[in-house]
């Protein structure tokens, strides 16, 4: 019974009524340490002699040992390993999207081999997509893809990507989603136009789930996206401030708002928010960027 509770409860303890993504081995450790027990407990239970049971537990540990082995030889294989997974778990987003990022960042490093591998990264991708918890990840990793290579995308995916921002739960890392939106534009191979890039970003403000620092983060986002491709610096100060509102710790927020106002010729907004920004700075973590934006403030007379 002890053997059993430990299993359970061990896995209790990183388990929630929302269910994982993909069960990962590490997560069977030490919950293991209870069957384990239990069978040590059965074997010295048995009636046989001791040498028996010895051999027993060697034969055991010898098979543990030459699974382990096997399994570290296919973790060793780092293209391999990742195709299997996906193989072995079709409807999972996290193995399809694993297998098509470790394609992705062959084709990044060896564009030579993209005629040899982007259509099979692309349908590593689209199954992640189509899988049933819906994720922008893939996605994006399909545009990230095309920024870097010569790959052709499926029409649908700008659309469907759309309605995912636009109504889905957002993800956790949604600020490296949106800086990754962003980083688009930053190659000259462009995947999607700017027009494109601003409607994903509405789709996204659109979004009644996107709350609290995560549709800071996107508006921060946002704003600089515009600010960069020098569309309407008004919006995206307006789009700063609304950052600041939703996730009024981070400070990168309130020197950008700083910034924009300076831009906009609002010298004392902007000097009150480099002022928040220095009070909310105590370990001069930002010290580099309240500085710059004090010397651009204060040379104007």
């Amino acid at each position: 019974t002890f053997g059993i509770a430990w299993f359970y409860f061990g896995h209790a303890l990183e388990s929630t009524i929302f269910p994982l993504i993909l069960v990962f081995e590490h997560r069977n450790y030490l919950p293991s340490l209870g069957p384990l027990l239990l069978f040590v407990w059965a074997v010295s239970r048995m009636r046989i002699n001791e040498k028996s049971k010895f051999v027993i537990c060697g034969f055991c540990i010898l098979a543990m040992a030459a699974l382990t082995m096997v399994r570290a030889e296919e973790w060793g294989d780092f293209i391999g390993f990742s195709l299997r997974q996906a193989e072995k778990h079709p409807v999972s987003v996290r193995a399809n999207f694993d297998a098509g990022r470790t394609l992705s960042m062959i084709i990044v490093n060896h564009p030579e081999l993209a005629p040899e591998y982007a259509h099979q990264a692309i349908r590593y991708f689209e199954r992640a997509a189509d899988a049933p918890l819906k994720l922008p990840e893939p996605y994006m990793a399909v545009f990230q893809l095309a920024s870097h290579a010569e790959v052709e995308i499926p029409d649908r995916f700008f659309e469907r990507l759309q309605i995912v921002l636009s109504s889905e739960q957002p993800p956790n890392n949604v600020f490296y989603l949106f800086s990754g939106l962003r980083g688009l534009y930053l190659n000259e191979r462009r995947p999607l136009s700017v027009e494109q890039g601003v409607a994903l970003f509405e789709s996204a403000r659109a979004n009644p789930r996107l709350n609290g620092a995560s549709r800071g983060h996107m508006l921060a986002n946002y704003a600089l996206f515009l600010r960069e491709q020098g569309l309407d610096n008004n919006k995206a100060q307006l789009l700063a401030e609304e950052a600041v509102t939703y996730a009024p710790g981070f400070l990168d927020n309130r020197i950008l708002a700083g910034w924009l106002s300076y831009e906009n010729g609002d010298v004392e907004r902007a000097k009150r928010y480099l002022a928040a920004a220095e009070a909310l700075d105590k370990f001069g973590v930002f010290s580099l960027e309240i500085k710059e934006l004090r010397a651009a403030l204060y040379q104007v007379k």
